[in-house]
């Protein structure tokens, strides 16, 4: 949202929806980039529910309103 008050902009981020995403890779190569809330998650990453509350914890540390997608399963 911009205003624009006695000449002066400000510039303030709402509604900001944050989607966490895991990096898999093998050897340095065949990256991939899958997001905690698709179904294939659970095939490169064990325990990505832990992973996924930890990450969203760490979001919602700075902003307790601030929106993170829900978790796969």
């Amino acid at each position: 949202k911009k205003t624009t008050k006695k000449g002066k902009a400000s510039v303030k981020v709402d509604n900001v929806n944050n989607l966490l995403t895991y990096t898999y890779y093998k050897g340095y190569r065949n990256f991939k980039i899958i997001p905690f809330n698709n179904s294939e998650i659970a095939n490169y990453l064990s325990g990505y529910k832990s992973v996924y509350d930890t990450y969203k914890n760490v979001v919602q540390k700075y902003d307790a309103n601030m929106s993170v997608e829900a978790v796969y399963g």
